[in-house]
């Protein structure tokens, strides 16, 4: 048991002198999950960075979820806010059945476009990919109008 024993807690040393660095930089981008309520809807959303930064808002593309995301967020909060949520019946949004939510384009953009509300967010970019740009375009031509 001896001879497992060193090699052992020479490794555990090793790891533990990096580990500092590494949680500096698990800190600097910690990703929060969080749910939000919207149009009777429970909204699941990915958030990191500073609210105080320019807001990015991330809309993912189909059959996809904010976890497509899990990868750049990190990245993009050290400069931005940034938000990325689920549609509903995507990812871990709640998943209404058929004939208690009318899932069309129109619909989906206009509860995006009331998260975005209800979160206080007023000036934002929008990071788009296929189905997310569509709702994206949706949601701008509304305010437009």
């Amino acid at each position: 048991m001896r001879r497992f024993l060193m090699p052992f807690l020479t490794l555990l040393s090793m790891v533990w002198s990096v580990l500092p660095i590494q949680a500096e930089a698990i800190s600097a981008a910690h990703v929060l999950y969080k749910t939000l309520r919207v149009d009777g809807l429970d909204i699941f959303y990915r958030e990191a960075g500073s609210p105080g930064k320019p807001t990015v808002v991330l809309l993912h593309g189909f059959p996809t979820s904010s976890h497509m995301f899990r990868d750049l967020i990190p990245v993009l909060a050290d400069d931005y806010h940034v938000v990325a949520p689920d549609y509903p019946g995507f990812g871990h949004s709640a998943m209404p059945k058929l004939d208690e939510f009318n899932y069309t384009f129109d619909n989906l953009a206009a509860v995006i476009d009331h998260f975005l509300e209800a979160k206080g967010l007023k000036r934002y970019s929008l990071y788009v990919t296929r189905l997310g740009r569509l709702l994206g375009k949706m949601g701008e031509w509304r305010k437009i109008r």
